[in-house]
Formats: structure tokens, C-alpha cells, sequence
């Protein structure tokens, strides 16, 4: 089964009535560094901001009284499983798909004692966490069901009623073949292709003989078929093509059922069971002639607008093909690019080459830089910044959403880059302002007061206005003048700059980049801090 821990994620999920936007979950899963470890599965649930917490559990009959209701486990096989605990059973989905329902004493011999669990959400964050799109196949549906009514409404004869309508049922067949060839996941669809031993889609769909001349495949000829003789029901009542037309074409397409069957069952030997469907519509295409009365009325341009019609499917067809062809490219390129990107080893190499500086400013007297977060973290974010720098509004909005999410995690330092000689104009006064509203203890006003300031639409005039004037300009501007030193002597020349313990954020990533790094940032810098510790103290 395709992206089968997905699949055990995503189901997990609705279990636990988490709703989230498939694409994005799979994105997020499939390119993750470590995928598909456990660690892939936490960071992704993380990343929607679902608190997950994995164990290693002993494998005792006591334990099992205190799992919870849903959780992801590990196999002694090390293949995941998702477990659903009942009153007197485990129900397990492997996964290979297959399915078991164990006893307690069956379920400890397979499990390993690894386990996954999380939280179900209360209604509000349902709500929040909420990502949802109307269902493919029910547009496909819609679609389809109003091209029928939209015929029907016309008052076609039986003979055209029938035969429009298992066109419309094959058109769509051939859609769900070419989803299952462009690898679109589909629980679905996986299980009609592989009903049996002796069905496989893949096998057929992925055979040389699948390809006519090596170059066109027979899903490609399916859909063109199928989406022609739609449009041209649709034209017959103005153009009329004539049943007779419809007929011949249908008894032309019945070898290629013959080539089908006789390729699957001798030359593949599997069965495809989407390609058998859609011989079945062509045979009951053919068998509908039966109800045709007006077999015999030919009319001279009806071959001519038939063939105009498989000839404007196909040039309509054949580019976007190759669009959605070109767009699962990108995606797996996309997938392998953020995969690489958010490699940590790779991080921290490029951090480690970075330029590296002691950020440390001595204090005068009580007065202190803006630092935010925990100030006892080892973990130092440093932003230097500008009220009056455009680009520093959105390097704001990066470090607020870092500092929401890690508030004891790490410590941040606002630092400011500003000309501190001209405490009179504006930049410098509202820095001013800001270092003193963190100096007298009002930590939620400063942080309304930043927002405010490094807002997209922010008119500092106005902000100064409503927040008042700097009362100690003085003393503050003497801290000014201490960062802009700082600033010169370490080269820093430019707004915003973000530094990492003392290292230049590399270049490579963009600062949004760090969400991705922030937990094993955290992790490292901890266990550092603690040899750091038991060297000390051993000396």
C-alpha cells in the first residue's frame, strides 16, 4: 500500500477527530528528514500543533488497563499499527493493510511496547485545527451526475440514453485509472487493485504493453475515447451525427477489449480490475445497440463531427496530461527539496560555519535590553532590528509566532540598530519608548506596543502619539548608542539580522525555516548546557 503510514496517520487522526487537510498532512510526513521513523510522526503532529507523546511501555498485562482507547503502536516486526482497544479485544490495522483482532495475550506478543498517543480535542480546537476541501471523487461525481441530467433533460432516444450514460460511467473509470497512475493516494482504490493475488493494477497499468507504440497508454486512449463520444452526444441534437456513427465506433473499440483481456491474462497474467471495468462498459456499450431503432439512419457528417470531437479531447487532454504529469514532478521534487532542507545536520553545519560573536552588553545600572521568553534558557534568539526597516515587520511576526509556540524554550533579545546620535527622531524615540515600557515591568503592553509598531500599516507618528514620549530618553538612548557600538564592531550593518548562541543565521534558509529546528535546537543546546554543568562541577 502506497505512503501505507500515512494512511495510519491519517486514520488515526479521524479517529481521534482531528480534521486535517490530507495534502498538507502528506507533505509534511513525506518530507521530513527522518521519515518514516516515530520522530517524523511527532514532528508532523507538532506542526499541526497536536500534542502527541510517545512511550516505551513494559509488554505487561498490567499496562494494558491503562492504554488509551486509539493509539499507533509497534510491532515486534517493526511495522506500525494502528490500535483500536475495545472491551475484550485489540483491533489492529497493519501496515500491509491486513487487519487482526487479538486478545490481550495475542497483543502483547506482537507488540513491541512502543506507542503513540494524543489527546482528543474539545470542540474549539477541533475548530481551530480544522482544515477542510470538498472530497475529489465528489466532484468527480457532481460533474459527471450534471453532464447526465443535462442529456436526459434533452430527451435523448433509449439508444442514446444508454450509451451516453455508460460513456459518462467509463469516463470516469478512466479518471480513477489515471489517479492510480499518477500515484494519488486512495485507501479506495487500493483495495480495488488489490482485492486478490491475482489482481494488480500496478502490474498491468506499469507493463510495456500498457503503451501503444511505446508512446501513447491505453488510459490516455480510454479517456480521450470516452470524454469524444460525450461531447459528441452532446452536439447530436444540433449537428446530428446520427446513431449509426455511435455504433460503428463502438463495434471499432471492441478488439481493443479482446487485446486487453488476452494481454492481462497471458502476458502479465494479473487482472486489473479498473481495465476490466472499462472493457465491461465497451461490451455493454455494444450490447445497447440492441435498442437502437434507427440503426440505419446514417448521416454523411456524423463521422467527420465525430472524429472533430475525439480530435479536441485528445488536444485538449494530451496537455494537460502533461500539466499533471509535471505537477507530481514538482511535488516529489518539493518533497525531496524541504526533506534535504530540513535536514538538521545540515542546519547546524551551516550554523556552526557561520561568523560566531559575544552578544553579551553590559547593563547600566537597573536598566536592561527588551529580552522575552525564558531568560535562564541556553538557547539565545537575537533579533536585531529597526522600527523604520520595512523587512524587519515580517522578521517580527516570525520571532512572535517562535516565542507563542517555545515561550519557555528560549530566550529572545530584541536588539536595536538605530542611529542613537538623533535621539530626536522618530526610529530612536520609539525604541526609546519600547526599552522603557520593558524596563518599568509591563510586559503585555510592550508586546501590543511592538506589534503595533512593526504592524504592515504601522505610522510610527502615530504610534508615538498614542504611547506617549520616551520620559528618560537619556538613559535609554545611552543603551542605543551600547547596541549601535555593539553593532559596529561585530559588522553588523543591516536590519533585520538574526543570530543563533552567538552565530549569524545562515543565509541558505529563510528565517521561517527555523520553525523546522526549533525542538532539536532546544534539545541540543540543553544537553550542552548540562555537560557544561557536570564538567564544572567535576573540576
Amino acid at each position: 500500500m502506497k505512503n501505507s503510514v500515512y494512511t495510519l496517520l491519517q486514520a488515526f487522526l479521524k479517529r481521534e477527530k482531528y480534521r486535517i487537510n490530507s495534502d498538507e498532512l502528506q507533505f509534511q510526513l513525506l518530507s521530513h528528514p527522518s521519515y518514516p521513523s516515530l520522530h517524523s510522526i511527532t514532528g508532523v503532529l507538532h506542526h499541526f500543533n497536536i500534542e502527541g507523546i510517545a512511550l516505551e511501555l513494559p509488554c505487561d498485562v498490567d499496562i494494558l488497563a491503562q492504554l488509551p482507547d486509539n493509539f499507533i503502536a509497534l510491532s515486534k516486526e517493526e511495522q506500525y499499527m494502528l490500535v483500536k482497544k475495545t472491551d475484550d479485544k485489540f483491533n489492529l490495522v497493519l501496515e500491509d493493510g491486513k487487519k487482526y483482532n487479538l486478545t490481550d495475550e495475542e497483543f502483547l506478543a506482537t507488540w513491541d511496547g512502543v506507542l503513540l498517543g494524543i489527546e482528543s480535542p474539545d470542540m474549539e480546537e477541533e475548530k481551530n485545527i480544522t482544515i477542510g476541501r470538498i472530497p475529489n471523487y465528489i466532484l468527480l461525481l457532481t460533474v459527471l451526475l450534471l453532464l447526465t441530467a443535462s442529456f436526459i433533460y434533452a430527451g435523448p432516444t433509449t439508444f442514446m440514453m444508454a450509451h451516453f450514460i455508460l460513456g459518462v460511467i467509463g469516463l470516469g473509470i478512466s479518471i480513477l485509472i489515471l489517479k492510480h497512475e499518477l500515484g494519488y493516494n486512495s485507501k479506495a482504490l487500493d483495495k480495488i487493485c488489490n482485492a486478490s493475488k491475482m489482481t494488480s493494477c500496478d502490474a498491468v497499468l506499469q507493463s510495456k504493453g500498457a503503451r501503444i507504440l511505446g508512446l501513447l497508454k491505453l488510459s490516455d486512449l480510454s479517456i480521450v475515447y470516452f470524454s469524444g463520444i460525450t461531447i459528441a452526444w452532446f452536439l447530436n441534437p444540433v449537428l446530428e451525427i446520427g446513431s449509426t456513427t455511435m455504433v460503428m465506433m463502438t463495434i471499432l473499440s471492441l478488439p481493443a477489449t479482446i487485446y486487453s483481456l488476452y494481454y492481462q491474462y497471458y502476458g502479465v497474467k494479473k487482472w486489473c480490475p479498473l481495465c476490466l471495468a472499462i472493457v465491461g462498459v465497451l461490451w455493454m456499450q455494444a450490447i445497447s445497440i440492441v435498442l437502437n431503432r434507427d440503426l440505419f439512419n446514417f448521416h454523411v457528417n456524423g463521422f467527420a463531427v465525430l472524429s472533430f470531437c475525439l480530435l479536441m479531447a485528445s488536444s485538449i487532454w494530451m496537455p494537460v496530461r502533461s500539466l499533471l504529469l509535471d505537477n507530481q514532478s514538482l511535488k516529489k521534487i518539493k518533497i525531496d527539496h524541504y526533506r534535504f532542507k530540513r535536514n538538521f545536520d545540515v542546519f547546524t553545519f551551516l550554523l556552526n560555519g557561520s561568523k560566531g560573536m559575544d552578544t553579551t552588553i553590559p547593563k547600566r545600572g537597573e536598566k536592561e535590553e527588551i529580552v522575552m521568553g525564558d531568560k535562564d534558557s541556553p538557547l539565545e534568539l537575537l533579533l536585531l532590528t529597526n522600527p523604520e526597516c520595512f523587512y524587519c515587520k515580517s522578521a517580527h511576526l516570525d520571532m512572535e509566532e517562535i516565542t507563542n509556540k517555545y515561550p519557555n524554550g528560549i530566550r529572545l533579545v530584541i536588539r536595536f540598530n538605530v542611529n542613537a546620535k538623533n535621539l530626536d527622531q522618530i526610529g530612536p524615540s520609539v525604541c526609546c519608548r519600547l526599552l522603557e515600557l520593558y524596563n518599568e515591568d509591563h510586559l503585555n503592553v510592550l508586546i501590543e506596543a511592538l506589534g503595533e509598531a512593526y504592524s504592515e500599516n504601522a505610522n510610527l507618528e502615530s504610534w508615538l502619539k498614542k504611547w506617549g514620549e520616551p520620559k528618560d530618553i537619556q538613559t535609554y538612548g545611552q543603551i542605543l548608542m551600547q547596541q549601535q557600538e555593539w553593532c559596529f564592531e561585530n559588522s553588523i550593518h543591516f536590519t533585520p539580522a538574526l543570530l543563533i548562541n552567538g552565530k549569524e543565521y545562515p543565509s541558505e534558509y529563510k528565517r521561517e525555516d527555523l520553525l523546522f529546528f526549533m525542538e532539536d535546537l532546544m534539545e541540543l543546546t540543553e544537553n550542552r548546557s548540562v555537560k557544561e554543568m557536570e564538567f564544572v562541577q567535576t573540576n
